[in-house]
């Protein structure tokens, strides 16, 4: 049995890298990869001897014997080609089927073709017939049973191990990993201690997996502590290096999980061709056309609440939203919104839905407050109340098989004009983004399409939109994202006109983004947009909906 827990450590050591997918995955597969990994790690020492009597027989005519097929099959297991492994073992079993090592290879090779049902027959009645020599078969049978999610009879089998060899360091072990799975987690922490307390070799393991089952619970300053541990036993190996990698995740983790979140941006910006009706775009209508004069600009947002509910598969809060935007010269184009809101998230890996409810104010209009002002923003002094709407947003992200990402969104709005001018209006919207994550690298395509139809009281200003999109995202060098995406919007305005007469838009996006952090959680954000709109309403022989624009924004976002 030494032999049996120096090479399972080892072969352990290095298959908890994957530990920190996300907690529905990485913990079957920790357990299933421990329990299943100590045999292929022992196969080197096991088919030794065997090998060397298969290679005793130089003739290489003659017919070949069991062993000669059983090192047929070990090899293939080593290439991990597992069908061809267990055609071998059975060939060796026809000539020898009484073979308990021959029987025991061919249910390692049933099991690696998911075979389960055939593997476990064998690795019970091993254990039946000779319990001393194929103890191992209990770990094997918990691998099974664990890549099938069938926890507790892995958990079962291991306690049958426990009977049979109560010092066995490695059964706690396995059993801390069944216990994890199971979310039974003080007796996963008694489990792995037990394995320590037999086996202090297994020391930094231990420390190691206490901190996964920390992190799990959300306990992250204990996993924090143990992690640092496992580094401290010894910084160099492979689980030290793995421990040492994940202790600022357990940090970032922490700070996620704060129960309330603040998130501040500021912009400066210029703007070639400063639109007609900036709420509408603001809102997510369509480009408003442009009065073909330029403006510098300056954005302030700020974004905060507190999560009521706090939990990683769910979360409800409220906060508030203030936006604002003014122009240096065109001050009349000034926007300020209060926007309270409410939202329930629900993370069910791999289906994530978020519904958000916000109540936004809208003031427009401002007064300039000096000849070139330092600071543009007047956060709606001297302006007037000019909306009031209410948006409901649900939203479903899917992650995917492949790497591949779906996110939908929906949204509904109801438009109350203030200004006695502006007629009311509802508005309708629905898009999807297809992302993908391209192998080796941090390279995310992607493609989408969106939809908008508002109904108005002002015939002129209903209108509906489809859009399709295509987008890159990916690093760059020095820490700099790049994102660049390509737009196309179909606008039709049906009764844009009396007579009744309608309107159709053609617009064209190009946007280039570039974000790098100069500190952590410090963002800084350049993006360049260049829009073009094509329009075919003529009004009095003149186009005034055709139009070009560039946008320049240099923006620095802060998260507390």
């Amino acid at each position: 049995m030494p032999l049996l827990k120096s090479s399972f450590t080892l072969a352990t050591a290095f298959l908890l890298f994957s530990l920190f997918l996300p907690p529905s995955s990485h913990a079957r597969d920790v357990a299933v990869q421990a329990g299943s990994s100590h045999d292929v790690a022992n196969m080197g020492t096991a088919k030794g001897p065997l090998l060397a009597q298969a290679a005793e027989n130089p003739d290489e005519r003659a017919p070949k014997k069991a062993l000669d097929f059983f090192a047929d099959g070990v090899e293939s297991l080593d290439m991990q080609d597992f069908q061809a492994a267990e055609r071998s073992f059975h060939q060796a079993l026809a000539l020898e089927p009484e073979n308990k090592e021959f029987q025991y290879y061919l249910a390692v090779a049933y099991s690696r073709v998911n075979k389960d049902d055939r593997a476990l027959q064998i690795f019970e009645s091993l254990l039946e017939k000779d319990p001393k020599n194929y103890f191992k078969a209990y770990f094997d049978t918990a691998a099974v049973y664990s890549r099938q999610g069938s926890y507790q009879k892995a958990l079962d089998a291991l306690n049958l191990a426990e009977q049979a060899e109560p010092t066995s360091a490695r059964v706690f072990i396995e059993k801390g990993y069944a216990y994890k799975n199971l979310k039974d987690y003080e007796q996963a922490i008694h489990s792995f201690n037990r394995a320590k307390e037999l086996d202090p070799k297994e020391t930094q393991l231990v420390y190691y997996m206490i901190g996964a089952v920390h992190m799990e619970r959300e306990e992250f300053n204990n996993a924090d502590l143990m992690f640092k541990k496992a580094v401290e036993v010894a910084p160099q190996t492979p689980l030290g290096q793995s421990a040492q990698q994940t202790i600022p995740h357990a940090e970032r983790a922490a700070w996620a999980r704060k129960p309330w979140y603040l998130t501040t941006t500021l912009n400066w910006g210029y703007d070639d061709n400063v639109p007609r009706n900036p709420i509408e775009e603001i809102t997510g209508g369509p480009v408003s056309g442009g009065l073909g004069k330029s403006d510098q600009f300056e954005t302030f947002v700020l974004i905060g609440g507190y999560k009521f509910l706090n939990r990683k598969d769910m979360e409800i809060g409220a906060g508030y939203s203030l936006f604002s935007i003014g122009y240096r010269d065109w001050t009349e184009n000034n926007v300020t919104s209060h926007s309270p809101h409410a939202y329930f998230q629900g993370n069910f890996h791999p289906v994530y839905f978020r519904f958000q409810y916000d109540f936004s104010y809208f003031y427009a209009g401002g007064k300039k407050q000096g000849i070139n002002p330092p600071v543009y923003l007047t956060f709606a002094n001297n302006s007037y109340a000019k909306l009031r709407m209410h948006s409901f947003a649900p939203t479903i992200s899917i992650l995917e098989a492949y790497d591949l990402r779906t996110d939908i969104n929906f949204s509904y709005q109801i438009k109350d004009y203030l200004d006695g001018v502006t007629g009311d209006a509802s508005r309708y919207g629905a898009d999807i983004t297809q992302s993908y994550k391209i192998p080796g690298t941090e390279c995310y395509p992607r493609v989408g399409y969106r939809y908008a139809y508002e109904q108005s009281d002002d015939k002129s200003s209903i209108y509906r939109y489809h859009e399709f999109f295509i987008g890159l995202n990916t690093p760059i060098y020095w820490g700099i994202t790049g994102d660049v995406s390509f737009a196309y919007m179909l606008t039709d305005y049906p009764e844009f006109s009396v007579p009744v007469t309608d309107r159709g838009d053609d617009t064209y996006t190009l946007s280039v983004v570039l974000n790098r952090y100069l500190m952590e959680r410090l963002l800084l954000t350049f993006n360049y947009l260049y829009i073009r709109n094509v329009s075919d309403y003529y009004q009095d022989r003149k186009d005034l909906y055709t139009f070009n624009k560039n946008m320049y924004i240099l923006s620095l976002t802060y998260t507390f």
